[in-house]
Order: structure tokens, then sequence, then C-alpha cells
């Protein structure tokens, strides 16, 4: 069937690995985070698990946030046939539980003020691959290994270095808690502080 795909639509499946049909490639759970606006760059993570289903992996890329360009990336999944594996969450309040539940946060801003969504993908433990902006900067000085950057804007590359990442952090997960690397902070605190200025 494999071989020879008479009557079976393979566009809507992960490509199989033909040289070694007994080994299936575990599949990837990517989440990204974000308004749905163009600096935050939805359509380059689009772009990124095609590359990375066509390359033969399996992955399944789930979208929270809501945003002006939500139907036009709708459209680039349909338009790249990658649209069964893409899921558009929207808003959503459980964000630590489906953070805690991805392989890995995918967060692809241009541009980035501060990034809360960097620390907290950190403490709920989930590994982050990020475009290099906002906090992810500082924290990639602090040589956080469940943290890496890229520097580029071609899906390929980035789809390469995320399979790479994915690979290698692995075994990192608990034994680098946030708790060990970041200093804690009163939230009452830094509250109070903020109003009174």
């Amino acid at each position: 069937v494999i071989e020879i795909p008479l009557g079976v639509k393979f566009d809507s499946f992960a490509k199989l690995n033909l040289d070694n049909p007994s080994e299936v490639p575990e599949s990837h759970n990517v989440v990204s985070i974000g308004r749905l606006v163009w600096e935050k760059r939805i359509d380059l993570g689009i772009q990124t698990v095609a590359e990375l289903i066509n390359s033969g992996q399996r992955v399944q890329y789930r979208i929270i946030g809501e945003g002006p360009e939500l139907e036009k990336l709708k459209t680039l999944a349909k338009e790249l046939k990658i649209d069964s594996f893409v899921e558009f969450l929207g808003f959503q309040e459980n964000v630590p539980q489906i953070l805690s539940g991805a392989d890995v946060l995918l967060h692809l801003a241009v541009t980035e003020s501060y990034g809360q969504v960097l620390l907290e993908s950190r403490l709920c433990g989930t590994p982050i691959y990020t475009s290099a902006v906002g906090v992810g900067l500082e924290m990639e000085k602090l040589c956080d290994p469940m943290i890496r950057l890229f520097r580029t804007s071609d899906a390929g590359m980035i789809a390469s270095g995320l399979l790479d990442y994915l690979q290698s952090v692995e075994d990192l997960k608990d034994e680098n808690k946030a708790s060990t690397m970041y200093s804690s902070h009163e939230f009452e605190c830094a509250i109070n502080t903020v109003i009174s200025k």
C-alpha cells in the first residue's frame, strides 16, 4: 500500500521513511503562543512545520492566540497541505497546562519588548526554540540549556535546527529546573512597586 498507494490520498499524512518502513518517527508536539499579527511570524512557524512534515517528521502544531492574521494563517496551512497537523486554539486560559504537554515552544517573533511567554514556558519545564529577541537573549547569556535561539528567517534552517534541538534536549528536561537558574520574585512586591511608580 505504501509503495503503490492506489486509492489512498497521502497529502494529509506525514511522509513515511520507505527505506526503513518499520521505523516510525516519534511525534513532536509544537506550540506557539501570541497575538496573530505579522510581527509574531506565525506564518514562519507554519512553513517550518511544513518543512518538518515534508522531511518525514510527525508534528502536531498548536497555535494559541487571536488576531487579524487568523484567516490568512489558516489559508497558508491549507495551501501547504498541512492543515490537518495545525490546530488554531484561539484564546486559552490554561496556557501552563498546554505548555507542560508540549515538546517545545516555537517562538518566532521578529521583535519582542520582553517575552513573558518565554519565562512561562521555562517555568513549565518546556524547552524553548526562539528567535533572538526579548528576554531570550538574556536567557542565552546565562547558558540555559533549555533555550536555543535561531537567527534566520529560512524555514528549512529553522526546521533543521529545531529537530536537532529536540533530539538534544530530551535528557535535560528534569535536570534543569527554572528555579535553579533564575531568582524568584515576590509577585505582590513587584505589583506594588509598579503601581507606586
